[in-house]
């Protein structure tokens, strides 16, 4: 079977879907329309879809005549906030939201393979299950509903991909451990004593008090956390809620901030070492201190033998994969990894010949190459027949 030539044959079919999709964008958890056009496409195929799943993410599933692994394979379907400043044909034709992700690309690549293997059964052993899910742009996120409502349950393995802007066209990203950071986000609000500069000795200040906490928060990775044990810890935000009041002391304070780790029980020991701090350097000073916490989403971390198993498959099938070090952004798909074992692929998305596809993204200039799709396509054909 030549996985490369099937992947060719549709490739006319997954630049029509993709285009279709691009052009009409839904924001996270208001999919409407995105489930409607993927539930339709699964009926004319005939895969039965999972009742009771929460919102606008489908899960299709397709059992097959011969035992083998129950094997998940997910695509996100939302969209952007963005107005999209391509010159495209088909460009966005909702104001204010895009496709600046690639998620209209990975949703057409999971139904073009459906639709392969429904027309395929011979080589359907065990169950498929694909999830075309809601809101990874958003927090919860939409994974953490899917995992939540039981999908994962009965599954041995699960696969993911995401368009890589950074990547050539052809590559494959096929890396074992973590992969993408948690984050999340946190709030501290410092309160203390207004009054006059000119009785300050009456106030209790909370400007230097934050500063404090801003500047104490700033040291804390290198005595917190290993020196290889990537973390970043940044202060973004810091507000008294008062401008050009010159001779006012304020009496509140917020600092807003963010924090991503790769490894997940070092992101509970910062965040629970941020809350300390915080709130002891508040007490020296007087100050009351309330701390919030804005979970993310965890890390990302692939399974190590399964993928250096498929990077192998990979490769005799003739598709270039190679690693690359972790990136610091966030991904929900995260959820299905801490609950079984999977591999999350990038697929280059980068032609040099075409200089706009080198737009990163969430841009509004955001431009993949739809060769992409092929080469995704290929990546989870080969995945599956490995792991069958």
């Amino acid at each position: 079977m030549n996985i490369h030539e099937i992947a060719e044959e549709y490739r006319e079919k997954l630049v029509s879907y993709r285009r279709y999709l691009h052009q009409n964008p839904e924001l996270s958890f208001e999919e409407v329309h995105t489930a409607a056009w993927v539930r339709e496409h699964l009926k004319e195929l005939g895969i039965p879809m999972v009742e009771g799943v929460r919102g606008n993410s489908t899960v299709g599933v397709l059992k097959g005549q011969q035992p083998g692994p129950v094997l998940l394979f997910r695509a996100d379907i939302d969209a952007l906030p963005i107005t999209e400043e391509n010159d495209l044909e088909f460009r966005s034709k909702v104001p204010g939201i895009m496709h600046a992700c690639g998620h209209d690309a990975h949703t057409t690549v999971l139904m073009c393979m459906a639709d392969f293997l429904s027309k395929h059964p011979e080589l359907v052993k065990g169950t498929v299950k694909f999830v075309f899910q809601q809101g990874e742009e958003q927090t919860p996120g939409g994974a953490k509903l899917v995992v939540e409502d039981g999908i994962l349950d009965d599954v041995d393995y699960v696969f993911s991909w995401h368009c890589a802007p950074e990547i050539e066209v052809g590559t494959v990203v096929a890396a074992g451990g973590p992969r993408s950071a948690s984050f999340d986000n946190f709030e501290i609000y410092i309160e203390g004593k207004g009054g006059h500069a000119s009785t300050q000795s009456h106030a209790i200040d909370v400007t230097s008090t934050g500063a404090l906490v801003v500047t104490a928060l700033n040291q804390l990775i290198p005595w917190t956390v290993e020196p290889l044990d990537s973390t970043t810890l940044i202060i973004t935000h810091m507000n008294t809620g008062q401008h050009e009041l010159y001779n006012v002391i304020p009496d509140k304070m917020v600092i807003e901030g963010n924090v991503r780790c790769l490894n997940n029980e070092t992101a509970e020991r910062i965040i629970k070492r941020i809350q300390e701090v915080s709130e002891q350097i508040c007490a020296a000073k007087n100050c009351k201190c309330r701390f919030v916490r804005l979970p993310g989403y965890p890390a990302l971390i692939n399974d190590e033998a399964l993928t250096d198993r498929l990077s192998d498959a990979l490769k005799r099938n003739g598709i270039h994969a190679i690693t690359t070090p972790p990136y610091m952004i966030g991904e929900d798909f995260a959820y299905y990894l801490l609950k079984k074992p999977g591999t999350y692929f990038n697929v280059g998305s980068y032609n040099p010949e075409k200089s706009e596809t080198a737009c990163l993204l969430h841009n509004p200039n955001f431009c993949l190459d739809e060769s992409v799709m092929v080469y995704a396509m290929e990546t989870l054909l080969v995945t599956y027949l490995e792991m069958v």
